[in-house]
């Protein structure tokens, strides 16, 4: 059973000509028990997905579940 899972996650930020695709299509899978670990370099997103997850910002499109109910 997954814990945490999003799907087809995009965010934006930005508008009009300056709107930058930060989450694009971004899928996860989170099950009890397992350590993850997020990596990647300055800007590629890792804040904005863990806040996503943790429900403290809104996702563009796409789905959040926590115990497989929609946050």
């Amino acid at each position: 059973m997954s814990v945490i899972e999003l799907k087809n996650i995009n965010k934006y930020f930005g508008k009009d000509t300056a709107q930058v695709h930060v989450l694009r299509d971004l899928n996860f899978t989170a099950e009890k028990g397992k350590l993850i670990l997020i990596l990647g370099p300055s800007g590629s997103g890792k804040s904005t997905f863990l806040t996503i997850a943790g429900g403290l910002q809104s996702a563009d499109s796409g789905r959040v579940m926590i115990n497989d109910k929609d946050i």
